[in-house]
C-alpha cells in the first residue's frame, strides 16, 4: 500500500451477473458519485483505502466529476 497524497481510495467493481471484477483508483469524492451511478446496473462497488502501486485510474472519471 503506498501513502495517500490526497484523498485517492481503492474502488472495486464487481458485476453480479457474472465473475467479472475490476479494480481503480481515485478521489473519494469521484468514486463516490461512480458507485451511485452503478448501483443500478447490477454492479457492486466498493470504496476503501487499500492502494497498491500501478493501480489503475477509474475510466472515463470526468463523467463522476
Amino acid at each position: 500500500m503506498r501513502e495517500q497524497e490526497t484523498d485517492s481510495c481503492h474502488i472495486h467493481v464487481r458485476f453480479t451477473s457474472s465473475v467479472v471484477e475490476f479494480d481503480y483508483q481515485d478521489d473519494s469524492a469521484i468514486a463516490v458519485r461512480f458507485a451511485a451511478a452503478a448501483a443500478g446496473t447490477g454492479a457492486i462497488v466498493t470504496i476503501d483505502d487499500d492502494l497498491w502501486e500501478n493501480l489503475p485510474p477509474l475510466p472515463c472519471r470526468r463523467l463522476w466529476t
